[in-house]
């Protein structure tokens, strides 16, 4: 079963920093941020009683490692 999962990420332009907003993501996709292909809905990413769809707590960290290496202050020779 093919689903995409949906982040809001921004870049601060005064901090020169991503980051990741769930706060607006809420909002915005009522809680709901995974696309499944095969149903074609919407999903949430936490189930309840500790269980994620589709691994969403695996990919949400994948996402936030990623944002935490682009804000990683860059050597001045890169």
């Amino acid at each position: 079963m093919s689903k995409q999962h949906y982040f809001i990420i921004y870049f601060d332009t005064a901090t020169k920093q991503w980051a990741h907003d769930p706060e607006l993501e809420e909002l915005k996709f009522q809680n709901k941020t995974i696309w499944c292909h095969e149903t074609e809905d919407w999903q949430h990413g936490y189930l309840g009683d500790g269980i994620f769809n589709d691994n969403n707590d695996y990919i949400t960290d994948i996402l936030l490692n990623s944002l935490n290496k682009l804000n990683q202050p860059k050597e001045n020779n890169q």
